[in-house]
């Protein structure tokens, strides 16, 4: 017997069936699904949205999670993610061929067959029966989510750099995406050539997307709007430990403690607390004020790798009957005049935005950060932003051609001195807020 290939569905389907199945259960619908809560919601499921092939979040159903901790599901038109207490997962909605309530005598969970006869257990208390409808629903309306490619900008003849684009499709941006598309926009005809405003617009537009919808995905891993070498040297800064940075084949890996280098100790207000677990494992958890590490006694780390993403270029359309972009053009019949113009050495991070995933390593096992502290890794990728707002900002003053530990040891007064006159005090706040 063939598998059924349905026709791709529109997702007003879907949103019709999430909103009759779980608006009683107390889901929330676009467009409250934006923000730091559902960023948040993401990164504790661990599940990255798919940005550039229009995956966008549905609905998002919370448990009874408790203080910060985040227990729920969170609905795409693409998949169901979910955080329950340890557990968490995703399955893509394309697979589900049926679902089913089971009820034990102190819990209940949702059974989730999946396409090749694989079953998947949703280990849901509250809200089983919406659940379990809303999936029954879907596949009865033989539900089939289709991608599609999603450009970061649209350039044409009277928008070379897609500014004008990006400024038409935001909606309700942060005050810090609306400046750096200010500084963008008054660079136009200066300094900045079109081509480096143009791979700029790109990165500042995923940061505006990870902002609204929740951090993005690539292959697995969380996307960046940085340049490799720049979210490299940005990294160590959101630890407390040594760390040790080192090209590794086509990216860069950065080691967080462990032998590499001797942990710095925090303050007498560090809470420590020992966990054994019943296997054969002891981890020594330490919790700062803002900073979060995962040690044991010496020999534990944690690993995080940096890898290319999508490729700017690659995410640029071109309007219709219009030329290429500028970049494109350059490149297309005098690559070394453009990378002189981008200021770049042709390195194999240039053009590309960046992935990161940072791992733990416990017991001689290197395991997923998701798996192993998911409210570290959702305070880590929050507070990243910040760090990624401000290498975003001094691109925009001051183009390619710093390298990037220069460039990110600029202080903060001659950052002020460069942004006055030109954005509100309100804005330079804004881009300067939350980086130590």
């Amino acid at each position: 017997m063939s598998e059924r290939t349905p026709a791709p569905s529109s997702p007003a389907i879907l949103h019709k069936l999430a909103r009759a199945r779980l608006g009683a259960a107390g889901a929330v619908f676009p467009p409250q699904t934006s923000g730091p809560e559902i960023r948040r919601a993401l990164a504790l499921c661990a599940f990255g949205l798919r940005h550039y092939e229009g995956e966008h979040v549905v609905a998002a159903l919370r448990l009874s999670g408790s203080g910060a901790a985040f227990e729920g599901i969170v609905l795409t038109d693409r998949a169901l993610a979910w955080r329950c207490g340890d557990d968490r997962g995703a399955v893509d909605l394309a697979a589900i061929e049926g679902a089913e309530r089971r009820e034990g005598l102190f819990d209940a969970s949702v059974s989730i067959k999946m396409r090749g006869g694989q079953v998947v257990e949703l280990p849901i208390e509250e809200q089983a029966e919406a659940v379990e409808g809303l999936l029954v629903d879907l596949v009865g309306a033989g539900y089939a989510p289709a991608g599609r490619a999603v450009p970061a900008l649209v350039c044409g003849d009277d928008d070379p750099t897609g500014i004008k684009h990006l400024v038409g499709a935001l909606k309700a941006p942060d005050d810090r995406v609306v400046a750096l598309i200010q500084l963008l926009f008054e660079g136009i005809g200066g300094a900045l050539p079109e081509a480096a405003i143009q791979d700029l617009a790109v990165r500042v537009q995923c940061l505006y997307r990870n902002l609204s919808y929740g951090r993005g995905a690539h292959e697995g891993r969380w996307l960046s709007p940085l340049r490799q070498d720049d979210l490299a040297a940005l990294l160590p800064r959101l630890f407390d430990r040594e760390t040790r940075t080192e090209r590794k084949g086509q990216g860069f890996e950065i080691e967080v403690g462990g032998e590499q280098g001797a942990p710095r100790k925090k303050a007498e207000s560090i809470e420590r607390r020992v966990i054994a677990s019943i296997i054969d494992q002891v981890v020594e958890r330490t919790v700062g004020d803002e900073v979060y590490t995962l040690f044991g006694d010496g020999t534990e780390s944690l690993r995080v790798t940096v890898e290319d993403g999508p490729g700017t270029d690659a995410l640029v359309q071109r309007a219709e009957g219009k030329p290429a972009s500028v970049w494109s053009r350059l490149k297309g019949g005098l690559p070394d005049l453009a990378d002189s113009l981008l200021g770049r050495n042709r390195r194999a991070e240039d053009g590309a935005l960046s992935t990161v995933l940072i791992e733990g390593r416990i017991a001689h096992k290197t395991l997923d950060l998701a798996d192993l502290k998911p409210t570290m890794l959702a305070e880590l990728m929050e507070r990243l932003v910040a760090l990624e707002v401000r290498a975003l900002l001094l691109r925009a003053l001051h183009g390619w051609q710093a390298p990037p530990e220069q460039l990110l040891a600029t202080p903060d007064a001659q950052l002020r001195a460069a942004l006055s006159g030109r954005l509100t005090g309100a804005q330079i706040e804004a881009l300067l807020v939350g980086v130590d």
